[in-house]
Formats: structure tokens, C-alpha cells, sequence
């Protein structure tokens, strides 16, 4: 199962929310982090926004062992070139570093002017 689409503003937001949202509790994760796990993914969005340009966004059930997650993958175009710390200019890029706090997995790279973002985030196994 997975939607990608193209972001073009910041009106999108209010749909990619919900989207999010139902997807995780499709899955399996409850009430409260499904509402986590959307707001963490439209605070993603808004802070690449900030540094990049012509996002294409996936959101897709991923499956490790007999762990079941969601994966976003946020692909962005940017003049900008991150560091190990997230920083664009040596100051420590804090919107991403609580992105990364809140999901399970969080891998970022910028290379030739393209971003690629991705995170993970896993239902817990009983």
C-alpha cells in the first residue's frame, strides 16, 4: 500500500494529515499515534518546505520481520547542502531534530541540490 504524490503549497497540508492519519491506523496503530505519527509527517513537509522546492512525497506500509510500519519518503529539490547535524548554515537544523526524536528511523541526505528524506516509524510488537 503506498501514495505518492507531488506537494505544491502549504495548502495541501490539511490533506496530507488525515491521509497520514488513516493510513496508520489501517495498519494498526492506535488512536493517539496515529495522530502523532500524522502531525510528525506535516511537521516534516513544513520544514522541508523551508529549504527545498518541488517535494515529491510517499507514504507506504513497510514490513521487517513481523514488524509492520510506515515509511515517508520526502524527495525535494534545494540550493541548500545539510550536514550530519541537519544544519543548513552550522546552526543545528532543531525542526529535524525532533522529527528524528519522535520516528523509530530517520535518514536524511543532500547531494547536487537534491534532498532525499526518509522515516520510518514501527508498531510496537506484543
Amino acid at each position: 500500500m503506498e501514495n505518492t504524490f507531488t506537494f505544491f503549497g502549504a495548502n495541501q497540508l490539511l490533506e496530507v494529515r488525515p491521509m497520514a492519519r488513516k493510513l496508520a491506523t489501517d495498519i494498526g496503530f492506535d488512536n493517539n499515534s496515529s495522530i502523532s505519527i500524522s502531525s510528525t509527517f506535516t511537521d516534516l513537509i513544513q520544514y522541508v518546505t523551508m529549504i527545498g522546492d518541488q517535494l515529491s512525497i510517499s507514504m507506504k506500509v513497510v514490513k521487517k520481520g513481523r514488524q509492520v510500519g510506515l515509511e515517508f519518503t520526502i524527495n525535494a529539490l534545494t540550493t541548500f547542502n545539510l550536514r550530519s547535524t541537519f544544519s543548513v548554515n552550522g546552526r543545528l537544523g532543531s525542526g529535524f531534530e525532533n522529527i528524528k526524536r519522535r520516528m523509530d528511523n530517520f535518514c536524511i541526505s543532500s547531494s547536487g541540490g537534491e534532498l532525499k528524506l526518509v522515516t520510518r516509524k514501527w508498531i510496537p510488537v506484543a
